[in-house]
C-alpha cells in the first residue's frame, strides 16, 4: 500500500498498514525531533534576569538533568548543543554567565576548559571556603586557635575532635588559606 512518510513527506511502499515512514532514518530523525521539541517546553522562559529556568529532573549537584540518546546530559550542555548545532569535545564544560545552575538560555552559556570555570569562579568569588565548604566541623574561630597553638599536632586533634593530621594541613596552610591573614603575629 502506499503511504507518505511522516517526517520527510516522500511516498513509499508501506508492508503494514501501521508503517508511519519510510525508513529506519526518518523514524530516528522524527523521534529526536519530538524529544528536542519536548526538551524546550522543559523551562521557564519568564524567569528574572533572563534564565531560562530548567524544570525538568534535577542532579543532586543542582544542575538540570536531560536524556539523549539513552544517556544522562546536563540540561545545560544539552542546550547549547542544540542552540549551536554541534557536539561539544569531553574536554570541554559549558560554563552560565548568569551563575544560576538551572538555566538553559543559550545567551547565558559558553564553552571553556575546567581551568576557565575554574577562574571564573573564583574572580566572582563563588567558592566554598571554610565553613561554607559543607563538610567542615572547625569553624573559623577554631582554625584561627588551631594556628595560634603551641601544643602537639595530636593534642590539637584530640582537643577539637579533628585528625592529626587535619590539624597539620591546616597549621602547614594547606587549608583554610583564606585564614593565613587572620592568624595572630
Amino acid at each position: 500500500m502506499k503511504k507518505r512518510c511522516v517526517f520527510c513527506q516522500s511516498d513509499f511502499e508501506a508492508s503494514r498498514s501501521a508503517q508511519k515512514y519510510c525508513g529506519l532514518t526518518c523514524r530516528s530523525h522524527d523521534r529526536s525531533k519530538r524529544a528536542m521539541d519536548r526538551f524546550w517546553t522543559k523551562m521557564d522562559r519568564a524567569a528574572p534576569g533572563g534564565c531560562w529556568v530548567w524544570s525538568g529532573m534535577v542532579s543532586k549537584d543542582g544542575y538540570g538533568k536531560a536524556w539523549r540518546m539513552n544517556k544522562s546530559e546536563r540540561a545545560h550542555r544539552l542546550a547549547w548543543m542544540l542552540a549551536n548545532q554541534t557536539e561539544i569535545s569531553p574536554d570541554l564544560v559549558v560554563m552560565h554567565s548568569c551563575d544560576n545552575r538551572l538555566c538553559c538560555n543559550p545567551e547565558h552559556l559558553s564553552l571553556g576548559t575546567v581551568q576557565d570555570n575554574v577562574r571564573d569562579r573564583d574572580k566572582k568569588n563563588r567558592q566554598a571556603r571554610g565553613e561554607s565548604g559543607g563538610n567542615t566541623r572547625l569553624s573559623e574561630s577554631d582554625v584561627i586557635s588551631i594556628r595560634a597553638s603551641n601544643k602537639t599536632n595530636a593534642r590539637i586533634a584530640e582537643q577539637f575532635g579533628t585528625s592529626v593530621a587535619n590539624v597539620h594541613v591546616i597549621r602547614s596552610g594547606q587549608t583554610w588559606r583564606h585564614l593565613l591573614e587572620k592568624a595572630p603575629v
